[in-house]
């Protein structure tokens, strides 16, 4: 029994590999043309692929045309895109759907998966746009209310609703002090009578971004940034094997000037390729 069962491990590996290089043969021949716009690189595609093979494993996305379909979401959407905000259980109905082969619902979810990035490549530009207009100001002059600014416009660029985007920028808030070691906010939501007194006396209603008043000036440029890149490229942008580069360069800024200078070089350079007409 024990050898029955590792040939079968020994086969199931073995058509990972082969579904990893008819992948890679595929990515690098078929979507060329469309990888500047992701953004991607033919070098990096074979790692790429045998990291989300791992992923899409992890995520029970291992057997047959699932494991492809996890495989080039992830490509055209970004890493983990399955607990992405703004793609959570976005393809569930097509890969649930009752009655129909794995064939069919595949089919159906990765269509749902080009309508999509196709929406996201219509609103890129203007991301981008709003995220340079941001990085541009100078950071003696930068303020926790610019990067609630463009932040609440870039959510609703995205998609989000009025409602979505306080906790949306919460819990990004949320997950950047906690990965860069800082004290967590405690928030306390005013009740609607306490806002009408405040209204009526003038007293300043509390902002979303007074929560990240104690931060300095390269923490803040640093969070912007994170923000940022989300909203542009997804919540795991950090782990996406193609923006190691720029993330590496942001990581060893030391003066907001050069943060604002390294981030809006690579966005600008991806805009510019999104400007590139594809010959299909």
């Amino acid at each position: 029994m024990a050898l029955l069962t590792l040939n079968r491990k020994h086969l199931e590996l073995a058509a990972t590999r082969e579904t990893d290089r008819q992948l890679i043969q595929y990515i690098r021949g078929a979507l060329a043309a469309v990888l500047p716009r992701l953004p991607a690189s033919q070098a990096l595609i074979p790692p790429y692929v045998q990291k989300a093979g791992r992923h899409a494993i992890e995520s029970g996305f291992g057997e047959g045309g699932y494991y492809s379909f996890h495989i080039l979401t992830g490509l055209l959407l970004g890493p983990s895109w399955d607990r992405d905000p703004f793609l959570l259980r976005r393809f569930d109905e097509y890969l649930d759907a009752p009655g129909m082969e794995p064939g069919a619902r595949i089919a159906l979810a990765m269509d749902a998966v080009l309508d999509t990035r196709r929406a996201l490549e219509a609103a890129l530009p203007e991301l981008i746009d709003v995220a340079v207009q941001s990085l541009s100001i100078p950071p003696e002059r930068f303020t926790p209310e610019h990067i609630w600014l463009a932040f609440e416009r870039m959510a609703h660029i995205r998609g989000c609703q009025p409602h979505q985007i306080l906790p949306l920028f919460e819990r990004f808030e949320t997950g950047f002090r906690l990965g860069n070691g800082l004290p967590p906010v405690h928030r306390e939501k005013l009740p609607g009578h306490i806002q009408v007194a405040y209204e009526a006396q003038g007293i300043p209603l509390p902002k979303p971004s007074d929560a990240i008043r104690d931060l300095d000036r390269l923490q803040l440029q640093n969070f912007h940034g994170s923000l940022l890149l989300a909203l542009i490229y997804g919540q795991s942008f950090s782990n996406n094997l193609f923006l190691v580069r720029i993330v590496q360069k942001l990581d060893a800024a030391l003066q907001p000037p050069d943060y604002q200078h390294e981030l809006k070089g690579f966005l600008r350079s991806h805009r510019e390729a999104l400007m590139e007409k594809v010959i299909e």
